[in-house]
């Protein structure tokens, strides 16, 4: 019984373009979703633009901060498209670790990934500190500690 459902969970899986891995001898309880974290932390290693972003695009789908490790160095990327989404990937799936990131992407070249930090540094703080000041932003992350930051955003 139990291999005619996994018949037909790898047929599912193939038709969403999904790859079920298993390692011989190992039960097959690799979930689909930590298959994905997997996929999408090989693609932010590739060399090929468009592979990264996909990365970011797939961490921002999945809305679960195991992305942020592996984001966090593509803020810096010499690609532009890779830089935007990595930022709006973090808006969603990233942490504490990511305003820091974020408030360096206020002096990104590109304007798209300046405004889209300050969009997601807004989403992430509550705070309404102008884009152009990113030594506020910066004296905010250092001046507090988290836990009155934390009790300031549940308050709203």
């Amino acid at each position: 019984m139990v291999g005619m459902y996994m018949n037909r969970i790898r047929i599912v899986a193939a038709t969403l373009g999904f790859a079920l891995v298993t390692v011989a001898g190992a039960e097959e309880s690799t979930s689909v979703f930590d298959q994905e974290i997997a996929r999408f932390q090989r693609l932010a290693a590739s060399k090929h633009a468009e592979l990264r972003v996909e990365a970011a695009q797939g961490f921002k789908y999945l809305k679960h901060h195991s992305g942020e490790a592996v984001l966090l160095p593509l803020v810096r990327d010499g690609d532009l498209t890779v830089r935007l989404e990595t930022v709006k990937a973090l808006e969603v799936c990233g942490r504490r670790r990511s305003i820091g990131a974020l408030i360096d992407s206020l002096s990104d070249t590109e304007w798209e990934v300046r405004t889209r930090a300050h969009i997601a540094l807004r989403h992430m703080t509550a705070q309404d500190i102008p884009a152009d000041a990113g030594d506020k932003w910066r004296t905010w992350l250092t001046g507090t500690n988290w836990t009155a930051k934390e009790d300031a955003l549940l308050r709203i």
